[in-house]
């Protein structure tokens, strides 16, 4: 008996591959299968149709951000009318005009471009998706799982 312990013991050894190590393995030959052969061919067409049109509302936003007063008075504008304290509007102008004081004024109009338009297509899809769930029992019981393995796991959908 362990005789035979040992030689399966050696086996596994010699074999032995670290889980994470086969994960990687298997994902990325199952990306490159999907990339080689359903994306370029079947729906690549899809994906450049939705990658341009979020790239100009991207280019867009910017556009808009980036007129010089236009960021300055809305953000003022917004940070008065949700707090309704001067101090809070101050402050907030203070950030802004630091920011274009270090120089990191495209890049944070670039990023703030990127959040609104992900906000955007995420209203636009979640709620129409949550009142469609909210028709039947079985649509929600089908849906719920989804959503959340996409909440749980989001590295795995971008």
């Amino acid at each position: 008996m362990n005789d035979f312990h040992s030689f399966y013991y050696k086996k596994l050894k010699l074999c032995k591959v670290k889980f994470s190590e086969s994960l990687n393995l298997i994902k990325s030959s199952s990306v490159c299968w999907l990339q080689k052969y359903f994306f370029n061919d079947n729906i690549k067409g899809f994906f450049d149709v939705i990658s341009a049109i979020v790239d100009d509302i991207v280019s867009f936003i910017v556009l808009v951000l980036t007129f010089p007063p236009a960021l300055i008075l809305i953000v003022e504008i917004i940070a008065w009318f949700s707090s309704e304290k001067w101090a809070f509007t101050i402050l907030s102008m203070i950030g802004l005009l630091f920011i274009l004081n270090l120089g990191y004024r495209q890049e944070t109009m670039d990023t703030l471009a990127l959040v609104l338009t992900s906000v955007l297509i995420s209203i636009i899809v979640g709620i129409p998706l949550g009142i469609w769930a909210s028709q039947s029992e079985k649509k929600a019981r089908v849906i719920t799982p989804i959503l959340d393995f996409m909440q749980k796991c989001p590295h795995l959908f971008i």
